[in-house]
């Protein structure tokens, strides 16, 4: 029976010898470890060969190792590059070493690439072990990625004729993350040189390529939101209503204008721009398919007759020279955001007065060459200069009566004149 136990005994002791064994074979040979240049302990530079430079051969060359497990480089085939660099190349991989890489605590061989950059403009007679670094690389939009983007003041001369929305600055950033160039390119003239002094006092994190700095060229945006009046609010809107056009729509500055806790009223913005925007995009998909390609004979001369339609949704504004066509839904926003300011100024005579007053101002611009409704306008607008409550002024009631006097009768020689009139009486703020 002791015998019996004893042989099952090494039987199970035999059969556990032969899984460990299998177990530790399981382990492989050599692992990939792709590319092997970071790893190396001494990464040997190779010689560029004369024979080469004298033909400006160059480029980088790819050379596939094998390193066993005490580090070392036991085999070198270059499998890409210039033939005359390839020899140079893997002579050099032969005499780099590298720390053994282990696995489950066994030391195991190593293949990967070791990649050389051959340079015939470097006056040295070696080559590099990586391409040479890029000494400007582009960023893209920057704001969010500065440590302090200065803010740009808002000129005076620009608050003066309601000048707002986006500023696109071109910047260059040094290697210590300082901008050492700024140039407005984009925004309204009154806005560009406030831009692009915020912009130089502004300051980033230094980039790393390849662990080394570099410098970066990226825009930097501003957004420039002026508050309106509510004149200037019903302008805007009327004009939008009647038109069925909208140009220049500064949805930001209309929001920023409103009290706080007119969210409703924001709400609508939000909404109409986002519509217009989405509604704008399917616009110029639907041309893009349908319209034919036409190309010109003459090369030289710049294509016309389509303006495109910039619309940015975050931020709420319209490119300068956006122009937006207005379909039955949008307008019926339009209304809707005017029916709800009217009903918050409601108690405000003096307030919902100036709103009305915008409101015709931006219907008389809107319908300026219809001569029946124009003249319907006017008797709106010679109405409310008799409705005047307290605290108006008496230059805009004398401004009020100008454009009445101008507009009996209408003919196509005052309508210059009237338009003016019309827009200088809607910017003013202090009534």
């Amino acid at each position: 029976m002791k015998k019996q136990i004893l042989s099952i005994a090494s039987i199970l002791l035999l059969a556990y010898s032969i899984i460990s064994a299998q177990t530790a074979t399981e382990i492989p040979k050599t692992i990939s470890g792709g590319v092997l240049n970071s790893k190396a302990t001494n990464l040997a530079i190779p010689a560029y060969p004369a024979a080469a430079k004298a033909i400006n051969a160059g480029g980088a060359v790819n050379v596939q190792v094998v390193i066993d497990e005490n580090g070392e480089v036991i085999s070198a085939e270059a499998v890409s590059g210039h033939p005359l660099l390839r020899q140079s190349a893997e002579k050099a991989a032969r005499e780099s070493t590298f720390k053994p890489t282990f696995l489950s605590g066994q030391a195991v061989k190593v293949s990967g690439v070791i990649v050389y950059y051959f340079n015939p403009s470097n006056s040295a007679d070696s080559a590099q072990t990586l391409p040479e670094t890029p000494k400007t690389i582009s960023g893209g939009v920057l704001n969010g990625k500065a440590t302090n983007l200065a803010k740009p003041s808002y000129p005076a001369a620009a608050r003066a004729v309601n000048a707002s929305g986006v500023v696109s600055v071109q910047v260059t950033i040094d290697e210590n993350g300082d901008v050492i160039s700024a140039t407005a390119v984009s925004g309204h003239p009154l806005l560009r040189q406030a831009s692009e002094q915020a912009a130089q006092s502004s300051n980033f994190s230094p980039t790393l390529l390849q662990g080394q700095p570099v410098r970066v060229t990226g825009v930097i945006v501003y957004n420039f939101v002026s508050s309106m009046s509510l004149t200037q609010i019903g302008y805007e809107l009327s004009l939008a209503e009647n038109s069925f056009v909208l140009k220049n729509f500064r949805a930001n500055s209309i929001g920023g204008s409103f009290p706080k806790e007119w969210n409703e009223e924001r709400e609508d913005l939000k909404k109409l721009d986002l519509y217009l925007t989405e509604k704008s995009a399917k616009e110029r998909e639907l041309q893009s398919a349908t319209s034919p390609t036409v190309v010109s004979a003459d090369k030289t001369s710049p294509s016309s007759g389509i303006k495109t339609v910039i619309g940015t949704s975050n931020v709420g504004i319209v490119s300068s020279d956006a122009t937006y066509s207005l379909d039955s839904d949008s307008v019926k926003i339009v209304k809707e955001l005017q029916s709800k300011i009217e009903n918050r100024l409601s108690s405000d005579e003096k307030n919902r007065w100036s709103f009305d007053l915008g409101r015709v101002l931006g219907k008389l611009k809107a319908e300026i060459d219809n001569s029946e409704k124009t003249q319907a306008n006017i008797a709106e607008l010679n109405q409310l200069s008799f409705a005047t409550p307290l605290g108006i002024s008496e230059s805009v009631l004398a401004k009020i009566k100008e454009i009445v006097g101008i507009s009996q009768p209408i003919s196509s020689d005052t309508k210059t004149i009237l338009t003016i009139k019309i827009e200088n009486l809607r910017n003013l703020k202090s009534f």
